[in-house]
């Protein structure tokens, strides 16, 4: 269950929708209809995807963070604090 939906991103060179919801980040694969969850620790807002490198961009609600997130393989490449 997605949960209401926050925010989403179009990743057109890959075909992904990344769906942002009060639940968690998730990848939808418009060609196969495949949702997957993404895990990260925090609860998060402003999503931006950059289309050339598939790199998820978030911050999070509740600390001064950012994360980075590697779209193929669904993972955190990086969290910074500022």
């Amino acid at each position: 269950m997605l949960g209401p939906l926050l925010e989403l991103e179009v990743n057109e060179n890959t075909n992904t929708v990344y769906v942002l919801s009060e639940y968690g980040l998730y990848s939808l694969n418009e060609e196969t209809n495949r949702l997957s969850n993404i895990n990260v620790s925090e609860p998060l807002s402003n999503i931006e995807v950059n289309e050339n490198t598939d790199i998820v961009y978030l911050t999070s609600e509740n600390s001064d963070s950012m994360f980075a997130i590697h779209g193929p393989v669904h993972k955190v490449a990086v969290g910074i604090t500022f």
